[in-house]
Order: structure tokens, then C-alpha cells, then sequence
């Protein structure tokens, strides 16, 4: 005769957590992102623009209702090697990690690769290489020095105005000066006499 076995409620249990715990285990890993190993030489072939930045200031966009929202992250560019000979530059990002977004924090610097994005100047997200500063010193390394970018809106410097060259000392001025010193002595001579002259004429009348 066959016994029939029956399995008990806390065993039933056990399977169920189990059973839930997989499911969400496989979904999880579905939903995340997943992407290939690369490297620096790589991630900067592949890259449309590649620069060193601290973030400034993180705008969120769109809908998380409708769908993941997307981050426009504004950088301060410090140092380029690829396409981003600019002070100031945005790069839009999907605010969910599980899209590859990237979690950036503000006043940090950042290692970014970015591509030429749908509606953002730029994008990057998890699988392009993007990484702290800090802990990207092998990709730097390997990249060599980078380029500081220059602003090349800065208006023209004004025109440089003549300058006054003021005579010399042989000059025409020098010689004006030097012309009347040398008539002073003979003009009192001439009164001298002219006044002497006067008085003994007149003393001359009286007698």
C-alpha cells in the first residue's frame, strides 16, 4: 500500500520564499545594466568627446511618472582630450541607474567619455567608461597629458594708440629758448644808456 506524504505548512513556506526570492533574483539581473569590459584605449576610440570636469550644477527632465527621468549635468571642463575644447560643458544622463544612468554628485570631478547624444549635446552613461576622477588614474595615465580649454569668445584687444614723442634737446624748442637768453644783457645795456643820456641832457638845460 502506498503512503502518501504530505508536505507541512512550514516546509510549503520555505518553497514559496524560495520560489519568490529566484523571481526577483532573475528580474533584478534583467533589469539591470549589464555591459562589456573595456579598455582606456578603447573607451576613448569609441568616445565622441572625452574630458576631465567637475559638475556645477544637475537639472532633472521629464516625467518619472511616465518614464525615467533624464539629468542634463553641467561641467566645468578642466582638462580635454577629445572634443570638448570648451569651459563649460552639458551631458545628459537617464536618472535610473538600471538605464545606465550615471549617479554624479555635484562639485565632484569626473573622468567623462561621452557620445553625441539624441537631444543632449552629449550623453554618457554606465558602459562608456565615466568614472570618478580619483579612481580613474590608469586611463589618464594611458591617455597622456590632457588640453586645457580655452575661451575663444573674448573680444579682440583695442587698438594700441600712437604715442608722443616729445622733442629733443636739439630740437627747435631747446633753440627758442637758447635765442632769447643772449638778448637779455644787450637790451638793459641799451636803457642804461638811454637813461643816462636822458638825465645828463637834462641837467644840461637847467644850467
Amino acid at each position: 500500500m502506498r503512503a502518501h506524504v504530505t508536505a507541512s505548512p512550514v516546509a510549503s513556506l520555505l518553497l514559496a520564499a524560495a520560489f519568490f526570492a529566484a523571481t526577483m533574483l532573475t528580474e533584478s539581473r534583467a533589469a539591470a545594466c549589464s555591459c562589456l569590459p573595456g579598455t582606456p584605449e578603447s573607451q576613448l576610440a569609441a568616445a565622441t568627446a572625452v574630458f576631465e570636469g567637475r559638475v556645477v550644477s544637475i537639472v532633472r527632465r521629464g516625467d518619472p511618472e511616465v518614464g525615467p527621468a533624464r539629468l542634463e549635468v553641467t561641467f566645468e571642463v578642466v582638462q580635454t582630450w577629445k572634443a570638448a575644447n570648451v569651459e563649460r560643458i552639458v551631458v545628459g544622463t537617464a536618472s535610473d541607474s538600471a538605464a545606465c544612468g550615471i549617479h554624479f554628485e555635484q562639485g565632484r570631478s569626473y573622468l567623462v567619455y561621452a557620445q553625441a547624444g539624441d537631444g543632449d549635446a552629449f550623453a554618457a552613461g554606465l558602459c562608456g567608461g565615466t568614472a570618478l576622477r580619483e579612481d580613474s588614474n590608469a586611463a589618464v595615465a594611458a591617455m597622456g597629458a590632457g588640453v586645457t580649454p580655452v575661451d575663444v569668445t573674448d573680444e579682440a584687444p583695442a587698438a594700441a594708440q600712437p604715442q608722443r614723442t616729445p622733442p629733443g634737446a636739439g630740437g627747435c624748442a631747446s633753440c627758442t629758448v637758447g635765442a632769447r637768453r643772449p638778448l637779455e644783457l644787450p637790451a638793459l645795456l641799451l636803457g642804461a644808456v638811454v637813461l643816462v643820456a636822458f638825465v645828463v641832457r637834462a641837467r644840461r638845460r637847467r644850467l
